[in-house]
């Protein structure tokens, strides 16, 4: 399941973007030092130096690029070299050939390998949404940037219903597999500009900045729904629609300068959780009751004087 946040998808925009930039100076890189083996031929360390650009594109771009830049450096060097020109290698020129394309295959498996453990540190393996850890880190920035915009955030807490029920029927296969399903619907729901991360066995929470603060509880009620009318697959076994259903609380964060990011978000947090189970309460006052869904005015937790001054 994709990680489904703005922040991991914004690291990719910056990939993407940073992109022509790095082949730009891997390119310059090995024009440049091309130019200077051509210029200095008897100067052996120059063709040394092509180890730059390999390890940029390794670490930047990938293995095919890596391996690219290292056919292009192994090409360059016997041109620049008189006896490789006519194929006359020594044990040294051998070694340095094959370590350039070895370096390539190696330094991009370990950047790979690097990326690949970071996303997982920040990731919760049952649902592919961000651990709390990483939650918390991009709920801060969120907040920092929003207040030197002067703008708004809001989170937004979800939990489950009746998932122990689940679990004593069906077993708790079942009910991963249902924590799992409401992580997807979560995903696929989620705006851009958005970070969703699972904080509990079956509590979710999100963060939203800017224009969609406002409009929080709109996406816990489109959340909501999606769940409910999902029919999902769970253990390999088929659930009608209405099987699954969440209950949903909002809060507006404190984002005045003299508070703190972390006591904003922790406050704030705490109100929508409270919301939730309040919420939790009213849409089934007993076990056996049908549960009915609040009005979007009741998903907010009642804002401090200071909130309200954010969203009036």
């Amino acid at each position: 399941m994709r990680l489904s946040d703005s922040h991991h998808l914004s690291s990719l925009a910056r990939r993407e973007f940073q992109r022509p930039l790095v082949i730009s100076l891997t390119l310059a890189l090995v024009a440049g030092i091309a130019c200077a083996d051509f210029l200095f031929a008897d100067v052996d360390l120059i063709s040394h130096l092509y180890y730059l650009p390999i390890l940029l594109a390794a670490t930047q771009l990938g293995r095919p690029s890596a391996i690219a830049v290292a056919a292009a450096a192994v090409l360059l060097t016997h041109l620049g070299d008189p006896d490789l020109a006519r194929f006359r290698y020594g044990e040294a020129d051998v070694m340095e050939l094959v370590l350039f394309v070895t370096v390539a295959v190696v330094a991009s498996g370990w950047s790979q390998t690097e990326r690949e453990l970071r996303r997982l540190a920040s990731t919760d393996d049952l649902t592919g949404l961000h651990n709390l850890r990483s939650f918390e880190a991009i709920a801060r920035d969120l907040i920092e940037r929003q207040r030197r915009a002067r703008g708004a955030v809001a989170v937004v807490c979800l939990d489950a219903d009746r998932l122990k029920q689940l679990n004593d029927t069906y077993g708790h296969l079942t009910g991963a597999d249902a924590v799992r399903h409401i992580g997807k619907v979560i995903a696929d729901v989620l705006p851009e500009g958005a970070s969703a991360c699972r904080y509990g066995g079956d509590e979710f929470a999100i963060v939203v900045g800017g224009g969609q603060a406002v409009h929080a509880a709109g996406l816990a009620v489109r959340i909501q729904d999606a769940v409910a009318a999902a029919a999902p697959v769970l253990d390999t076994q088929s659930f009608p629609a209405g099987t699954l259903s969440v209950s949903v609380g909002c809060a507006l964060v404190d984002l005045r300068a003299d508070t703190p990011a972390p006591a904003s978000f922790a406050h704030a947090f705490r109100q929508a959780d409270q919301a939730m189970y309040a919420n939790k309460r009213r849409r089934a006052p007993s076990p056996d009751a049908p549960a009915s869904a609040p009005r979007v005015a009741q998903l907010f937790a009642v804002p401090s004087p200071s909130a309200r001054g954010q969203r009036g």
